[in-house]
Parts: C-alpha cells; sequence; structure tokens
C-alpha cells in the first residue's frame, strides 16, 4: 500500500513535458481531422486545412484544440488564421512542413518548426506563438521566421532530452549527411545546433529531399526515409548529447522508395510506407544483427492507390494516410508481429473529408499508454495488456469505484472482475522518469444475449408484426439469412432467430398464423319485445369467431340494466323482472374477433312495443 501510496503521490505532482492529450486532436489533407479525446476517433470535418503534404497541430493539457497549421498559415481554435499567422517559410508539399513544440515550463509559450519543399531557400526557420494574445486565441509574435539552418531536406523529428526536460529537434541538411539538432530549453531555442554527420549524404535532384524523418518513442532510435534516393537508415541516438551515430542502410524498395515512418508503441517494430508507392512494410528492430533486422522486413499490405505517413495516436493505432481518400488505413495491433498487426486499407472513414500523404506531426515522447483488453462479459474476468514502452511503474484505474481496492492494479497486465452491466472508463497511466502519460477507453461490460420473441400468436391477413430483438454489442441471423435487429413478419410460418455477442448466443422461435378476419358483425337498432315471437330480444348477429365477448345495455338515465357475456344470449327487454318501457336505450359491446382484433362498439337502438 505504501509503494501505491507513492506512486500516486508521484503522478499528481509531476506535469509531462508533452502529455497525449496535446496530440487528441488532428488536422489534415482536405479538410480532414481526427478528435481522439474520448479515447476512440471521432471524424471532424470542421477544419481549414486543404494540404498535399506536411501539417501540425496541437492542444492544451486537457486536450483542447489550440492552433494547427500547414506550415504557411495558422489557424486559431476557432479555424481563423491568426492575424500575424500568414507566410510562415514551411510549405504545403513538404514532407513535414511544420512541428509544434511547446516552450518548457511554460503553458503559454509555443514555437513552430517550418521546414521548406523541395531543398528550398528558407530550409529550417521556426516562429513563436503566444497564447495570451488576441484574447487567448494566440497569436505570432515578432519572433517570425527566424532561420536556424538552409538549405534542408523535407525532414523534421523532436523528442524529448535525457533530462526529461528540454526538447531535442532535428533535421537533415541538404547536400551533406549532416543531421542538426537544436535544443529547445526553457530559456528557448538554442540556435546552435549539434552536428552528426553520419549517413547518406543527400543531393543531386530535389526531389531526394522528401521522406520522414521519426524517433522512436524512446528516443533511443532515429529512421531517414530516403524517398527518390530509395532507402532507409536507422540511427542510434544519444538524447544527451544529441549525435547520431551507427547507420544501418536498406535499400530494395519499389516505385520512388520509402516515404512515411513510425515505430509501434513498444519500440520492437519499424513500419515504413512507399510514397507514391503502394506496400507497407514492417521491420522487427529486435531480430538481432543489422542483417538479422533487414531480413525480418515483412510486406505487411499493397494497396491499390498511393501510401503516404503514418502516425500514431493516443489509442495506439497507427493511422496511414491514404492518396485521395475519404479513409485512412489503421493498423490495429502494432505489437504484433507481421500481419498480426492486423492492418485494414479504409479502417476509419473521414466523414466525407478526403485523405492526401501527409499526417501531423507530433513530439515522440515514451509512448504511450496505449492498452488492449480481452473479455467483456459479466461473471468473467477482463485481461488488459499495457502496450506502451517499458514504464517505471503503471497504474490502473478500472472505473469501477463500488470494487474497492480492486478497482486499482500497479501490474502490467491486470485483469478485473466486473460486478455490473454497464459501460467503464478505465484509465491506465505510465511512468517514464519525470514524464507520466495516460490513456483511457471506455468498455461496455454485457452478458450473453437476452431476447423473447413472445408467445406464437395469429394476426389477420393485410397485417404485418414488428420482431425486435435488439441487445448491444451483438450480431443476428434470421431464418432466412437476414441479419438486421429486427423483421418485419406478414406471413405464417416459423420464424427463427439467432442473437450472438462476444458472451455467446441465444435462439428463440415463434410461430405466426396469419388469418381471414373478414366477417360480419350486425347490431340492430330496434327491437319489439311484444310476444309476437318477432324481435323479441335484442341480440348481435355475427358469423365472426367471438371471444372475450361482453354486451352493456343502459337506459336513458345512464343507469345498467343488462349484461351478457354469452355472445347467445340477449336482452328481452325487461328489468328486475318488470319490462321496461318503450324509448331510446344505448349498448356497448367488447370483443375479440378470431382471438386477433379487439372490437369495442357503442350506440343507441328503440325498443318498441
Amino acid at each position: 500500500m505504501k509503494q501505491l501510496i507513492k506512486i500516486l503521490i508521484l503522478w499528481i505532482i509531476v506535469l509531462p513535458l508533452f502529455a497525449q492529450n496535446e496530440a487528441n486532436i488532428w488536422y489534415f489533407g482536405e479538410n480532414a481531422g481526427i478528435d481522439f479525446g474520448s479515447g476512440h476517433p471521432v471524424a471532424l470535418t470542421n477544419g481549414k486545412l486543404n494540404t498535399k503534404e506536411g501539417c501540425a497541430s496541437i492542444s492544451n493539457i486537457s486536450g483542447k484544440l489550440l492552433f494547427y497549421t500547414d506550415g504557411r498559415t495558422v489557424y486559431n481554435r476557432n479555424h481563423v488564421p491568426m492575424s500575424n499567422g500568414s507566410s510562415l517559410h514551411g510549405h504545403y508539399s513538404s514532407s513535414q512542413s511544420a512541428i509544434i513544440i511547446p516552450k518548457p515550463n511554460s503553458n503559454t509559450i509555443y514555437f513552430i518548426f517550418t521546414v521548406d519543399a523541395l531543398a528550398g531557400a528558407y530550409g529550417l526557420c521556426y516562429s513563436e506563438v503566444d497564447m495570451t494574445l488576441a484574447g487567448g486565441l494566440g497569436d505570432i509574435t515578432s519572433n517570425k521566421n527566424i532561420a536556424l539552418v538552409t538549405p534542408t531536406c523535407e525532414k523534421i523529428t523532436a523528442l524529448k532530452h535525457a533530462n526529461d526536460k528540454d526538447i531535442w529537434v532535428i533535421t537533415h541538411e541538404w547536400g551533406t549527411s549532416n543531421f542538426f539538432a537544436y535544443i529547445v530549453t526553457p530559456s528557448g531555442v538554442n540556435t546552435t545546433a549539434v552536428i552528426s554527420n553520419v549517413g547518406t549524404a543527400i543531393t543531386g535532384d530535389h526531389a531526394n529531399s522528401a521522406g520522414y524523418l521519426r524517433s522512436s518513442h524512446d528516443g533511443r532510435k532515429i529512421v531517414s526515409a530516403n524517398w527518390n534516393i530509395g532507402n532507409i537508415e536507422i540511427f542510434d541516438f544519444n538524447k544527451s548529447t544529441g549525435i547520431l551515430s551507427n547507420p544501418l542502410t536498406h535499400g530494395n524498395f519499389q516505385n520512388y522508395g520509402p516515404y512515411g515512418i513510425e515505430f509501434s508503441p513498444n519500440n520492437r517494430f519499424l513500419y515504413i510506407t512507399e510514397g507514391w508507392g503502394n506496400n507497407l512494410y514492417q521491420y522487427d528492430l529486435e531480430a538481432g544483427s543489422d542483417n538479422q533486422i533487414i531480413k525480418s522486413r515483412v510486406k505487411i499490405a499493397t494497396y491499390s492507390g498511393y501510401f503516404g505517413a503514418i502516425q500514431i495516436a493516443r489509442d495506439g493505432k497507427i493511422y496511414v494516410a491514404e492518396d485521395q481518400n475519404k479513409y485512412l488505413g489503421v493498423i490495429n495491433c502494432p505489437n504484433k508481429k507481421g500481419i498480426e498487426c492486423n492492418f485494414v486499407t479504409n479502417g476509419f472513414h473521414l466523414n466525407g473529408k478526403e485523405s492526401s500523404f501527409g499526417l501531423p506531426t507530433f513530439i515522440s515522447t515514451p509512448l504511450f499508454s496505449s492498452f488492449s483488453y480481452k473479455g467483456e462479459c459479466i461473471g468473467d474476468s477482463t485481461y488488459f495488456q499495457f502496450g506502451g514502452s517499458k514504464a517505471d511503474s503503471i497504474l490502473w484505474n478500472f472505473g469501477e469505484p463500488a470494487s474497492g481496492s480492486e478497482n486499482i492494479s500497479t501490474l502490467d497486465n491486470p485483469a478485473h472482475l466486473y460486478q455490473s452491466e454497464k459501460t467503464f472508463t478505465v484509465t491506465v497511466k505510465a511512468y517514464y522518469g519525470g514524464i507520466t502519460t495516460s490513456n483511457l477507453k471506455n468498455i461496455s461490460i454485457h452478458s450473453i444475449p437476452e431476447i423473447d420473441l413472445g408467445k406464437d400468436t395469429s394476426l389477420c391477413l393485410g397485417s404485418f408484426t414488428i420482431l425486435d430483438v435488439s441487445f448491444p454489442n451483438s450480431s443476428y441471423l434470421w431464418q432466412d439469412g437476414s441479419v438486421r435487429s429486427t423483421y418485419i413478419a406478414s406471413d405464417s410460418g416459423l420464424y427463427y432467430v439467432k442473437v450472438t455477442n462476444d458472451c455467446g448466443s441465444t435462439s428463440d422461435s415463434i410461430i405466426l398464423s396469419f388469418t381471414d378476419c373478414s366477417c360480419n358483425l350486425f347490431i340492430p337498432n330496434a327491437f319489439s319485445p311484444n310476444d309476437d315471437d318477432k324481435n323479441e330480444v335484442f341480440i348481435p348477429i355475427t358469423n365472426c369467431n367471438i371471444s372475450n365477448y361482453k354486451l352493456l345495455i343502459f337506459n336513458n338515465w345512464g343507469e345498467q340494466i343488462f349484461e351478457s357475456v354469452n355472445i347467445n344470449e340477449g336482452w328481452n327487454g325487461n328489468y328486475n323482472t318488470q319490462k321496461s318501457p318503450e324509448g331510446v336505450y344505448f349498448y356497448i359491446l367488447t370483443a375479440n374477433i378470431h382471438g386477433i382484433s379487439h372490437e369495442k362498439r357503442f350506440g343507441r337502438f328503440k325498443l318498441i312495443r
């Protein structure tokens, strides 16, 4: 218990430098966007970006949008350009045109680093955003388009310094093999770079400058995708010194070569796309020697169009840009080897908006408090698996306070037995030195489907009934192969349904008979009980199959003077053994016809003597 309390205190007092919430909201492509704030992606359609490639966005620590950019124009949270937010020195067709870096120890100052396209003259610059300006909407200060190095390739990445406070921002110089690493501290941007002369000299055709640069989530590796040259380079990175070293180079790509880069949450697997190409690859960085890593490459998918950038999200899944598609591809289980990573080409619908080649670039963090789970049935344990980098410590909250101390766990892969059927919000926090990351998901605990089609019944020809067996998170199979939760029945026969969810299956059936309900029910408007054997009794006449019959008769004062539940028994005109006088009387008749339809009639009639 003492250890748990210590962990809780650490999580309360440590403010993460770049929390996952700050990457909650993405804007990219042709007015496309996604909000990951709920733990599950929700398509956004209010974005103003229309960019072919690079872009960046930033949210506050609560996950609320602050601003976003294509490297040229900066839009505030109201999707309006900042007054000084135009003509930045990025480019809509730069692979990674921008990245946004929060100033350490500040909640209001951010730096937008921009990268020009095709080794353009602007190279790498930065601009400062002050969120106290424009009434809290933020604006670019006078520190705008501050040049750092030019020309550069279309590459930029950022990651934490070993001190867990400062941030490294890294690019590749054009025409050389130099990487430039700049450090951002609480004092601002240090314009003196740490230079690593290592790997491929990127020269020649300016298209060789394209392709992504990416750090692993733990900051130990940096990978460069050298598009048009046709190779990737995997480097070791020293988070204390900013030095890249020990390149591993691999080519053998089709089309123009590698473009997008991303690491699995546990940093074991490296994913590469071919830009303006159609292949997605996975490398196992724990396969062994350099040669074994190269041989570990697996083709995960081939796409009919063009792949672009790939970016991990706070849900632990990796999203893949697919040019001119209203979907993103999704790697659902990126910690799994080979095709078990479960890539789906049209994995996430953009609600009518369109992907291009780019996705937002974010700081690489000791990612990610992603997790998976299995078991959603009441009475069975739910098993959780942490999917992020190896953490110093972990804290789970299963969202069920009623379970007492069982609601908390510090195990990497715990289990929890839920006590009720409902939706629970599960939160996991992972502690890495001085950094805390967190993630949440809503999970629904439910039972085996409970359904009831009712008793066998009869209905009138020409009518119909709706059989409804809706049950949450279930699939349906009817006797004729229909798979909807409701079935419109209008013919006689046996109706059968099987309802299945993760907890099991339930079946039910019903026999429906549709009968001709047409018949006549005649109620006379007069009768004459005068002992001449004609019209002596007031009685309905019918050829219908009658049940639940009741006839009530009232005098002109509203007094009930007769009642019968026998269709063959009528009123003889007497009340309390006395003959009732001539006049107008009233009736109410109720009955079921053919056991299906319920009739209720009322009216008046005359007694004539």
